[in-house]
Formats: structure tokens, C-alpha cells, sequence
């Protein structure tokens, strides 16, 4: 008896999930009449291969081949089957239910779509968050790309040594991924990776938590690094150490640019505005007192304090601007960490305090009410 083939079945022209579970609808029954399954673009997780593997038991039970060129996306339940020793089942991924009952629900996966982290891996690529508009993502994707060939190097080393029958093979494989594993595995983390959290945790598996700029490029500069980079012909070391210096000397320029702005700004915008409105105050308390009245002097009193308190952080700042000079280009951006940038917060918290007090009609920048909803 001739078995069905793909041509005995009316299809669709499209499917979608408002139609139903779209495995029992397309893709078992496609399989199961199939003899050649091709797919060079798919990225599948444990729980969608476990979902078609009806339509790939009918597929090979009917001497048919399957060709998959896949990036596999594991989810916290792959990962621990894994490190046990072998992934045999896949926990469901289940359903979003969005509250709306006019909205469908939507399919949900067992893996890691964690939008919070720096730069998420959500199914087949990376995604950088929120990166501002003079910056360019080409140096973490040189990095990205150099620390990923070399990992496949290595595996691949590593099962060059292995015996070539298929079970052993498969047995040497499944070693490695639970060595990998063991070793590099307290870096997943499927939390909120804005959180405390996260750098509590970062901290009790002692794991390294670069949080500013000069720590980073400090962390860059070692020889781990210029040993990768050297290996794969990416960068000399000479490259490598003139792209750091070029980074630091960056960050110092914009920095102090930013420094400045931020003293050219208090002084010649905010703290006249915040004259204005204290002289408009203490006329008013001079009108009532000449009227026989008593008046209320509390906001006047709160003033007259944050322009004292601004006046010292405009001096304060100005007095550590210039960075002093013959240090090394890592030693001025620890400077400009260390010294003006809290320099900096401190005027910009005096400034803040005075933003909600004074008048809007004196003030002279945009806040954010009138940015987000008034203009």
C-alpha cells in the first residue's frame, strides 16, 4: 500500500496560532507525509523539537532524511538535564495569558528571553539594549565574535580527541557539555539583571562586576585578552593596547566636556533663575510686612539654602575640573571616577531640589512634566 504524501492532504495557505496548536496542525502532519526535511535558518529549543518529534518518528520510520543547520537555544530545565548527565525530556513552555479577552494567548517557551540583561541572546542573536546615538556596537561585536570562535575551537579540539563510533562519540559529546557547563554555568542568570540582585549574586558566585567605564577598560587591558586576540589574527598587541588607550582618552574628553557643561550650566541658567525667584519671594515678604501682615518666609528659608548649597558645588566642582597633570591616561580616568563625577551628582542633586520649588516661569530649562505631557 502506497503511503500518503504531501499532495494527498489539502493544506492551508497559512497558519497561525488563533487556528489551533500548530504542530498537530502543519508540521506533524507534514512530516509524517514527508521524505526530505531541509531547514538551514531554524533556531529550535528542547521543547519544540520534543513537540515535533511525532511528525520526526513517522519521517524516519518511512526512510525519509532530515538536514538541520540550528542554533540551539537552551532553557533553564535543558541546562540542568545537562549538567545531570543528559537531556531526555523538555518542560512545556506553556501559555501567556494577557488579562484581554478580546487578545489571543500566546505560545510561550521554557528558555531565556531575558530582556534585562546587557546584551540578551533571545533564540538566534543578540540583541544590545538601548544603545545611544553616537555610540556603535562594532567593538562588543568584535569581542562577541572572537570569544565565541575561540569556544567552538576549543570544543572542537576537544571532540577531534574523542573515538569516531557514534556512541562513543555521542558519550564524549554529552561529557563536554556537562564540563562546560560545570565550569561556566554560574555565569546564567534569568533574573532581573537591574536588580541588586543580581550584583549580590554576581558577588557570592565571584563572578567579576565591572560597573564603570575605567573598570572595564582596566579589566580589557590584560594579557588573557591580548592572547585571544592575537590567536585568532583579530588584533596585534599593538592594536589591541592603541584601542584601549584611544577608549580612555574618549572617555576623559567626555567627561571633562560634560563637566564643563554641567558648571557653565549652573552658573550661567540655574542658579540666576533660582536669584530671580528668591528675590521674588523676599519681595513679597517685604510687601506683607510693610501692610501690617504676617507672611510665611518657609519657602524663602528653603532658597535661600539650596542656592548656598549650589554656590559650593559650582566651587567645588571647579576646584577639581582640571586634572592634574603627568598621570597616565588609566590613572586620569580613575581621577575623573573617583573625584568629578560625584562632583558632579552633588551639583546636579542641588540643582534638581531647586527644579522642584521654583517657578515655572522662571525656570529655564524643560522638565520633564512639560517634555512628557504639557509641550
Amino acid at each position: 500500500m502506497e503511503k500518503p504524501g504531501l499532495r494527498d492532504r489539502k493544506w492551508e495557505v497559512s497558519y497561525s496560532h488563533e487556528d489551533g496548536e500548530l504542530v498537530s496542525l502543519f508540521f506533524v502532519p507534514a512530516l509524517e507525509r514527508a521524505t526530505l526535511y531541509q531547514r538551514t535558518t531554524g533556531y529550535f529549543s528542547g521543547d519544540v523539537l520534543a513537540l515535533a518529534a511525532r511528525g520526526l518518528d513517522a519521517l524516519i520510520r518511512r526512510g525519509g532524511r532530515m538536514q538541520l543547520l540550528v542554533g540551539c537555544t537552551l532553557g533553564p530545565d535543558d541546562i540542568e538535564q545537562i549538567e545531570k548527565g543528559g537531556a531526555h525530556h523538555s518542560k512545556k513552555g506553556g501559555y501567556i495569558h494577557l488579562g484581554v479577552d478580546l487578545l489571543p494567548t500566546l505560545p510561550r517557551g521554557n528558555t531565556d528571553r531575558n530582556r534585562t540583561s546587557p546584551f540578551a541572546f533571545t533564540g538566534n542573536r543578540f540583541e544590545f539594549r538601548a544603545v545611544g546615538s553616537s555610540q556603535s556596537i562594532a567593538g562588543p561585536q568584535v569581542v562577541l565574535n572572537t570569544i565565541v570562535a575561540e569556544s567552538l575551537d576549543y570544543m572542537a579540539a576537544e571532540l577531534e580527541k574523542a573515538p569516531k563510533q557514534p556512541a562513543k562519540f555521542n558519550e564524549a559529546v554529552q561529557k563536554l557539555l556537562q564540563k562546560v557547563l560545570k565550569e561556566h554555568g554560574r555565569v546564567i542568570f534569568n533574573g532581573d539583571n537591574y536588580s541588586q540582585e543580581w550584583h549580590d549574586e554576581a558577588a557570592r558566585r565571584g563572578l567579576p562586576n565591572t560597573r564603570t567605564t575605567p573598570e572595564a577598560l582596566d579589566a580589557m587591558a590584560c594579557e588573557a585578552t591580548f592572547r585571544v586576540f592575537e590567536t585568532y589574527n583579530v588584533l596585534s598587541r599593538r592594536e589591541a593596547e592603541s584601542r584601549f588607550e584611544i577608549y580612555r582618552e574618549k572617555y576623559v574628553k567626555d567627561v571633562l566636556i560634560e563637566a564643563r557643561l554641567c558648571l557653565t550650566m549652573a552658573r550661567t541658567m540655574i542658579f540666576p533663575a533660582g536669584v530671580k525667584y528668591q528675590k521674588l519671594l523676599s519681595q513679597t515678604a517685604a510687601d506683607l510686612a510693610a501692610l501690617g501682615k504676617s507672611g510665611c518666609t518657609t519657602t524663602l528659608d528653603e532658597v535661600n539654602g539650596l542656592l548656598a548649597n549650589l554656590q559650593k558645588a559650582m566651587l567645588e566642582l571647579e576646584s577639581v575640573i582640571q586634572i592634574p597633570a603627568k598621570l597616565s591616561a588609566a590613572r586620569e580616568c580613575r581621577y575623573l571616577l573617583d573625584t568629578v563625577i560625584p562632583m558632579m551628582n552633588a551639583l546636579r542633586k542641588e540643582a534638581d531640589a531647586l527644579e522642584h520649588i521654583c517657578s515655572d516661569e522662571l525656570w529655564p530649562l524643560p522638565t520633564y512634566q512639560e517634555m512628557l505631557f504639557i509641550r
